[in-house]
């Protein structure tokens, strides 16, 4: 006898990583806001271009890519797009690999690859989205 999956099983855990997953964005996009100069300072320090007028794509990234990343909408665009989004920002603001400071090495590498796993559970829900059956198929409607 063959074992069915239980797709309900899978919604659920689905959901549950979406809603995880959009922590850090929703986090750190409501922190940047409400310290929107201290977030364009730390974009200039990080030598990006014109960051007054990059920091607020980058917050309306973090927020609105978090709402629809919990609210599971269009997860096979969404999901990849955060996943490049984030591996850029690792790259960006966690460049360890340029610090000195044994601590602050340490503490940037930690970032840099706590955003790179970030990027792989994303990149991970965009498939893990595909294959999933949609709910007419396990409700039978």
């Amino acid at each position: 006898m063959t074992a069915t999956p239980d797709y309900r099983l899978d919604a659920v855990v689905l959901s549950a990583a979406r809603v995880l997953l959009s922590v850090p964005f929703i986090c750190g996009g409501i922190k940047n806001l409400l310290a929107y100069s201290g977030f364009v300072g730390y974009l200039a320090s990080k030598g990006m271009p014109i960051p007054a007028v990059l920091a607020a794509p980058s917050i309306a990234t973090d927020l609105v890519g978090g709402l629809l990343l919990i609210l599971g909408v269009r997860l096979r665009l969404l999901a990849p797009y955060l996943a490049l989004y984030t591996i850029f920002t690792a790259f960006v603001g966690h460049p360890f690999w340029l610090v000195d400071d044994p601590l602050a090495h340490d503490e940037m590498a930690f970032q840099f690859w706590k955003n790179l796993s970030i990027a792989g559970g994303l990149l991970g829900m965009s498939v893990a989205t595909a294959i999933q059956p949609k709910r007419r198929a396990v409700s039978g409607v």
